[in-house]
């Protein structure tokens, strides 16, 4: 698995639920992809790309990109 740096936050310093969430993802998709994690404004404003994990600032949530779209976690 690569994690990718797409805010300010360092791959060191996620949290204990974004490292969770990680792991199932990478689980999920048998860790073939790279996730990208990071913060945003309004997820609804962003494209849903497979294995990425976002805060979203508007409700507090976390979400994560599927083959359907964003699901809040």
């Amino acid at each position: 698995m690569t994690l990718q740096k797409t805010g300010t936050k360092s791959t060191g310093a996620l949290t204990s639920l974004e490292r969770e969430a990680l792991a199932a993802l990478v689980d999920e998709y048998n860790s073939n992809f790279r996730v990208k994690a990071g913060r945003v404004a309004n997820v609804s404003l962003e494209t849903a790309t497979i294995g990425r994990i976002v805060l979203n600032d508007a409700d507090g949530k976390m979400y994560m990109a599927d083959a359907t779209g964003w699901v809040a976690m």
